[in-house]
């Protein structure tokens, strides 16, 4: 029985480069800026107001963690557990050229409509406070991908109300502001996971 070779760590630059260029193309590609700046400008700073009003929860994503649940940091800050849908729902809302106020959040909040799960499980909706799933503004369904220039998971096991909050805010922003956005294809939306790739929507 033959071993099964290891994968080599250097990848061929020739095949690297070419990623990169692909990269550099659908950059300036015309179908590839659907956001316009200024919307893009003001969900960033509507972020950061977010942010540093402290008693409106912030949204992370994290995967050892119940979506949907809220926590208690030990600064008093409630953080709340999503996937990528907060995300895609700051997307759509972008798409169509709509920028929500401060207020509008804290409502949105308050009535459970910001999406924070692409679906819950059964077992989990009576242990979680936000129950509302992505349904319609899913961007998947129109034909795109919705990828980050920067990481946005804590990957950690430690307890949320442990990580500090410098870190949870450049988590909070890196998932939600659409300066760290890029669209793709859904059929291209495996070139998003490429580092070669990802590097050049920077």
């Amino acid at each position: 029985m033959n071993e099964i070779p290891k994968c080599s760590e250097k990848l061929p630059d020739d095949i690297s480069e070419m990623i990169r260029e692909l990269g550099k193309q659908w950059k300036q590609s015309e179908i590839n800026h659907i956001i316009k700046q200024e919307i893009i400008n003001k969900w960033d700073n509507l972020i950061d107001e977010w942010f540093n009003t402290s008693d409106i929860p912030i949204i992370v994503r994290k995967s050892r963690g119940i979506r949907g649940s809220e926590k208690t940091h030990k600064t008093g800050r409630k953080i709340i557990i999503s996937d990528n849908s907060t995300a895609q729902w700051v997307c759509y809302k972008a798409m169509q050229g709509i920028v929500p106020t401060l207020e509008d959040i804290q409502e949105y909040l308050e009535k459970d409509e910001i999406p924070i799960s692409f679906a819950i499980k059964k077992a989990e909706k009576e242990a979680i406070k936000y129950k509302c799933t992505l349904k319609n503004y899913s961007i998947n369904k129109h034909g795109w991908k919705l990828c980050h220039k920067k990481g946005v998971g804590l990957n950690t096991k430690n307890d949320i109300s442990d990580i500090d909050m410098d870190k949870l805010k450049e988590s909070f922003s890196n998932l939600m502001k659409p300066s760290n956005f890029f669209l793709l294809p859904i059929q291209w939306g495996g070139l998003g996971e490429i580092q070669e790739f990802i590097d050049e929507m920077k």
